[in-house]
Parts: structure tokens; sequence; C-alpha cells
């Protein structure tokens, strides 16, 4: 219902929080602020949209769990979705 009318879902304990850090750090420090200067803590730099290539890669065997495959097969249907990437 959430994803029907809010455009998200919570799903609590997808994965551990060691490797939504590790992801996190990634994504911020790596790719968000080297790259492309946007600053976790300036709202201004962050714009509507970002797409992030070198997230779209085969090393997400810890963020793609079997918890999180099974809500996105909920969502989208068995077998109904392409998994590329921390960007699915």
């Amino acid at each position: 219902e959430d994803f029907q009318t809010k455009g998200f879902v919570m799903l609590r304990n997808a994965f551990s929080s060691d490797v939504a850090e590790k992801y996190r750090r990634f994504l911020w420090k790596d790719k968000l602020q080297q790259k492309y200067k946007i600053s976790p803590s300036d709202p201004s730099t962050w714009p509507e949209r970002q797409g992030i290539p070198e997230i779209y890669k085969d090393d997400d065997a810890e963020v793609i769990t079997p918890r999180l495959r099974r809500a996105i097969d909920q969502l989208c249907g068995e077998n109904r979705w392409k998994e590329f990437g921390l960007g699915w």
C-alpha cells in the first residue's frame, strides 16, 4: 500500500548496518563528493536526480540479499525485474 501511495517501502533489516555504512561511504565520499561535487551536508548541491553509472555493477551480493529479493518480487512480480546492480 505504501509503495502505491508514497512511492517507497521501508524494508527493515534488508541488509546489515555494516553493509549500509560501507555503501553509503562509497556513494557519498567516493562518487558524489569527489566526482559530482554533491555534499551530504549541503542540500543545495543535491540534484533532483543523479545517475551514477559506477554503481550499476555485479558487486552487489551484500545488498541484494534474499530478503530484499523477495520484497522486490512482491512489488514487481516474481521474475519480472532485472537485477542491474545497486540501482535496480
